[in-house]
């Protein structure tokens, strides 16, 4: 099997690590705007949108006084996004008159409509777990993943509070492991037998931010978590599994990332970033022939070094070899990769301010 190389202003520089060629695929022409506006429904969610407004205004405003500003609503949307509590946001505001519907006019556009669909869908369908901590708005984590079993594997973070990641009782700090129509905890999870439903859902605790979660073929599931200052962390998943993370009073963080000196048994990462941490997130393993000796290993995003990083680990899972492919360090902060059904890479990028992009990534192989 040939090695893969990066075909970019920076090829010659990939040649020793491994694929034939890797570019970032070409964007799309751009559509005309009027052919773009007509193409999204706009003005039939316009249309919809005055007749909602209508609704609203002779109908659910019961407290036409208390109704918050666009500015309360989009504070508290801002106050909440990288904690994951924007649909408690957005109920919130809807509950107070139906502000969503009110958006959907006053800006043209479909957001408000979509807010509003928020409400309705959590209305006919409801949350399936409640109760993760995020009174603290840090360590929130955010991913979400299925499991060959047909499992939902749910990553959460601590919240910053230091008796959560090793507390049987809380959701945070943990990945929890669920039936996806109900949020039950999965049959065969560790805990299972418990009175408390949180602790049923747990598979493994003692985690600190879980920022990936990554299903290795033949090997389950691993996990991609966020360190203190050091240590960001690769961890491959075990039933029951405490991967050791207990901060000290006050939320102290200079505790080690997996404390060997707790109680019991725990489990060591099989990877470590060291110091200081480059604020790993989601991740996927490489599937299929045209990635050539790259097949098999794990892609990380990148937030703070904004890049992909590269990590092979063994059949038996020790890690080998780590790198950063130059076509894929980048100006990006890199949040979540993903494999396509093309095979091709898909990286979505974490700037904000309107930046943000979803690259293609495509190996190639030489002739």
């Amino acid at each position: 099997m040939s090695a893969p190389v990066i075909e970019t202003s920076r090829a010659g520089a990939e040649l020793s690590q491994g694929l034939d060629a890797l570019e970032l695929g070409p964007q799309e022409p751009r559509t005309p705007w009027w052919r773009r506006v007509l193409e999204s429904g706009l003005p039939a969610l316009v249309g919809l949108g005055t007749i909602l407004l209508v609704w609203v205004l002779v109908v659910q405003v019961k407290d036409p006084e208390n109704l918050p500003s666009p500015g309360e609503v989009w504070a508290s949307l801002r106050d909440n996004w990288q904690a994951g509590r924007v649909q408690e946001a957005v109920g919130t505001s809807l509950e107070r008159g139906g502000l969503g519907f009110l958006l959907s006019v006053a800006i043209g556009t479909p957001i408000g409509l979509l807010l509003s669909r928020v409400k309705l869908l959590r209305q006919a369908f409801g949350p399936i777990i409640t109760g993760l901590p995020t009174v603290s708005g840090r360590h929130s984590g955010c991913r979400l993943r299925f499991g060959p079993e047909g499992a939902l594997y749910v990553g959460t973070g601590d919240a910053a509070q230091t008796k959560n990641p090793q507390s049987l009782r809380s959701g945070g700090g943990k990945v929890l492991r669920v039936v996806p129509k109900n949020g039950r905890g999965w049959r065969g999870n560790p805990f299972i037998h418990s009175d408390r439903p949180m602790k049923r859902r747990i598979f493994t605790y003692g985690h600190r931010n879980v920022q990936g979660l990554a299903l290795r073929p033949g090997a389950g599931m691993w996990s991609v978590e966020q360190g203190t200052y050091r240590d960001d962390e690769v961890n491959r998943l075990r039933r029951g599994g405490n991967y050791g993370w207990k901060p000290g009073p006050g939320y102290d963080e200079s505790s080690p990332m997996t404390d060997f000196s707790l109680p019991g048994k725990q489990i060591g990462a099989r990877w470590r970033s060291g110091n200081p941490t480059i604020a790993t997130s989601g991740a996927v393993f490489l599937r299929g022939k045209k990635w050539g000796r790259w097949q098999g290993a794990l892609a990380v995003g990148v937030l703070k070094d904004t890049q992909v990083r590269i990590l092979r680990f063994g059949r038996a899972g020790h890690f080998v070899r780590g790198w950063v492919p130059p076509a894929l360090n980048t100006r990006y902060r890199m949040r979540s990769p993903v494999l396509g059904p093309d095979g091709n890479l898909y990286l979505t990028t974490d700037n904000g301010n309107g930046h943000d992009r979803i690259l293609k990534v495509v190996p190639h192989r030489r002739g």
